[in-house]
């Protein structure tokens, strides 16, 4: 309300905003109804309508946000008759009440059982207990701490907030350091180390020299290939790409003097058939792109994928190849998993990965390989999963020594596995260049 002086009379008027919210009292209730309802259903709707791998921020983000303004507002103008009958109904009301510690919870729970539980999901009864957890750890929040907070005094809560304050400034004091671990968990976290650098890499070689090419899957062996390499006396040079990348580079490299030969690795079925449904970090079939080209099913994925690696083993296959086949991938993150074991906090067994199973996943993609290098008798192909699977299962861990920095990448630790494919290429590429 505001008062205004016009000549010597006193006039009092009502704030605009409180006028327009005055007609907007006036609407007819069972309008409200219907348009708190229709708000309530937009919002809802963009649990499904709105897919998970959108971009963030982006312009969509304005549906649910505009719906629940809109809800807010008729509430706050109306209170609950703007809500329609059903929703007095008092299962809904008590949930209603116990929201906050609803929304406190619900995260927390659903984190802890996909932690310990990679395939959680995968039974109805997954969700059967991740409800009671749910609804037992709201109830007691609800009853034991939101209905007495009345009954704390102004010291308790200073007192609480200080044993917080103290509590998180100790936490963030203690050096996060592997070496005030556990012997096991310093094996874990050190076995499980990706490849990162190169020391005696070089992009200029002197002397007889080796390349080691291709995606992350390159990289992932570039420590173990560096070692073997200079055990051997060649100079290594590693560059890190994918199909149809770094063409002229590579070319320029295969035509000067000491280049004997090259080392291929990539997750070559990304390109050609695309990532599966399980895969931990991708979902659907995206595939990964050739030459600036995304295909948009598994035909063209194929048929992209034919053409560029056919190109480059017509390019390079001057001088012998060793192409890596795909190490096997699992559907879970195995330092998380072996973390979770030597904690005892896993709660169900993890899925096994035969050699089977991972032949027949490679099966599409390794037959293509095996055809294009058939045309190129100095391309050798070599297999993984032959050290990676002996006897028939795969293993991503001895001990507490882990073979794989995530689902698909090997660590440092399980690239040196692979010595026996790489050392004779290697010894054989020294005395070539003798």
């Amino acid at each position: 309300m505001g008062i205004a002086v016009r000549g010597n009379k006193l006039s009092v008027g009502v704030p605009m905003c409180a006028r327009r919210a005055g007609r907007l009292q006036r609407l007819p209730i069972k309008g409200v109804q219907v348009l708190s309802v229709l708000s309530a259903s937009v919002l809802l709707g963009c649990f499904f309508w709105i897919p998970e791998t959108i971009a963030w921020p982006n312009a969509l983000a304005l549906v649910p946000t505009l719906a629940t303004t809109c809800l807010l507002v008729l509430l706050h103008l109306f209170g609950s008759i703007a809500l329609p009958g059903f929703a007095s109904w008092q299962p809904l009301q008590a949930i209603g009440r116990c929201s906050y510690s609803l929304y406190l919870w619900h995260w927390p729970i659903l984190g802890a059982l996909i932690y310990t539980n990679s395939d959680f999901g995968t039974s109805w009864l997954d969700y059967l207990a991740y409800c009671v957890l749910v609804g037992v750890f709201t109830w007691a929040t609800y009853a034991l701490v939101e209905q007495k907070r009345q009954q704390l005094r102004a010291w308790h809560a200073w007192v609480i907030l200080v044993a917080f304050c103290g509590l998180s400034l100790a936490a963030s004091g203690y050096e996060q350091s592997p070496k005030n671990f556990p012997p096991e968990v310093q094996r874990i976290v050190n076995t499980g180390a990706y490849a990162e650098n190169c020391v005696s890499c070089t992009q200029a070689p002197s002397r007889a020299f080796v390349v080691l090419w291709g995606d992350s899957h390159s990289q992932m062996l570039v420590e173990t290939v560096e070692r073997v390499s200079k055990e051997v006396g060649l100079q290594l040079v590693h560059i890190k790409g994918s199909l149809a990348e770094d063409r002229r580079q590579l070319l320029s490299l295969a035509s000067s003097t000491g280049y004997t030969g090259m080392i291929v690795a990539a997750r070559w079925s990304m390109y050609a058939v695309g990532f599966p449904a399980d895969e931990p970090e991708e979902q659907g079939t995206r595939y990964l792109p050739l030459d600036g080209k995304q295909a948009l099913g598994r035909e063209q994925g194929m048929q992209h994928f034919q053409i560029q690696l056919d190109r480059f083993l017509n390019d390079f296959s001057n001088q012998s190849i060793l192409l890596l086949l795909e190490v096997p991938r699992y559907a879970f993150f195995p330092k998380k998993e072996l973390l979770m074991q030597w904690a005892s906090l896993r709660l169900r067994a993890l899925p096994v990965k035969t050699l089977g199973m991972h032949q027949a996943e490679q099966q599409e993609t390794r037959t293509l390989i095996e055809q294009l290098a058939a045309k190129h008798p100095t391309v050798e192909l070599a297999d993984p999963a032959a050290l990676l699977c002996a006897g028939g299962t795969c293993t991503w861990h001895a001990g507490w020594d882990l073979l794989y920095k995530d689902d698909d990448h090997l660590s440092v630790y399980g690239s040196e596995k692979l010595r026996p494919l790489l050392e004779p290429f290697l010894f054989q590429r020294i005395l070539h260049a003798k």
